[in-house]
């Protein structure tokens, strides 16, 4: 009688010991899963407030570099002006200068607060950046959707903003350094995801090394940082024939 018992006190305090142990690793699991959990979202935020002072540097660069000295070019076209036989032809050269200061202008402007985003949509602030851009630059950039698209594609400001933000990176990085001629922009809606690929024609990079390096390829880095808060994907073709992202997210969580 007393081995039965003393044999049942040992499998209760087995089987105590075991729950016990089930508990402690269960909450020890939850545990480490919250911390990664609150680690990425940390990452995440990190990467995005540094893609946000990134532009905010390439804003004032571009400012500084491309309109500053058309603004000294015109001023100093004006204090040599004194012969009324060549006011046309002032004319002519300081409308063009102001043109491009103009452009270069509300393509900064379009980088800082798209305004045409929050009145049109996502669809229509991309295509008229890739127009910008193409007055901009000596590169092409063609930008193509369905016709549907801009009324059937329904997001948030937030979301659209920040997958505007995406694009406008991959073209920045593309017209800085890819040496392409023509550059595609397509958007697509298909069921509950949204698919936009841009394509460029210039020389590609090496992915794996930029990626690897932590001093190069922030532009780069930034845009997986939004693509992964997006819950997105993006596969990313490169080589000497050019370069190709390919992205991809639901819609239906973004709403």
């Amino acid at each position: 009688m007393q081995t039965e018992s003393h044999d049942i006190l040992i499998i209760l305090v087995f089987s105590t010991l075991s729950m016990f142990s089930l508990a402690t690793f269960f909450v020890y699991t939850v545990y480490s899963y919250q911390k990664r959990i609150i680690k990425k979202q940390k990452e995440l935020f990190a990467a995005v407030i540094q893609a946000q002072e990134s532009e905010k540097e390439r804003i004032a660069k571009d400012l500084h570099d491309q309109v500053g000295p058309l603004l000294s070019n015109i001023k100093f076209n004006i204090s040599l002006f004194d012969e009324p036989d060549k006011l046309i032809q002032f004319k002519k050269d300081n409308n063009k200068l102001i043109d491009i200061a103009i452009d270069n202008i509300r393509t900064a402007s379009y980088d800082l607060l798209p305004k045409v985003l929050y009145d049109f949509g996502l669809v229509d602030a991309l295509e008229d950046s890739c127009e910008l851009l193409s007055r901009g630059s000596k590169i092409e950039v063609i930008f193509s959707c369905e016709n549907q698209l801009r009324t059937e594609l329904k997001l948030t400001k937030q979301i659209e903003l920040t997958i505007y933000r995406i694009v406008i990176e991959i073209l920045n990085n593309a017209i800085k350094y890819s040496k392409a001629s023509l550059i595609r922009v397509q958007v697509a809606l298909l069921n509950n995801y949204c698919e936009i690929i841009v394509k460029d024609n210039g020389i590609g990079f090496n992915k794996d090394l930029i990626l690897a390096d932590r001093n190069t390829g922030m532009g780069i880095k930034n845009i997986f940082s939004r693509i992964d808060i997006l819950n997105g994907t993006c596969n990313l073709q490169t080589n000497q024939s050019g370069t190709t992202y390919h992205i991809k997210f639901k819609t239906i969580n973004l709403v």
